[in-house]
């Protein structure tokens, strides 16, 4: 989990991913949100659902609610 979030997070700073986002944002933002669901199963199937998986879907949680 922590490579994929690595990796995601390296290529956001890259050059690249900037023209990316100026020249085809529907890429960029499609990148951005297969990498996030990728990260979300990645966490729901390979960790044990104890206390500390259940504290990572409490901040996504309060993370949405704060959105809406």
């Amino acid at each position: 989990m922590w490579e994929h979030l690595n990796t995601l997070r390296r290529w956001l700073n890259e050059p690249p991913a900037a023209v990316l986002a100026q020249d085809n944002p529907v890429s960029f933002y499609r990148r951005i949100r297969d990498g996030a669901q990728f990260y979300l199963g990645l966490s729901d199937t390979t960790m044990m659902h104890t206390e500390e998986w259940h504290f990572a879907q409490l901040g996504m949680y309060l993370e949405r609610a704060d959105n809406v």
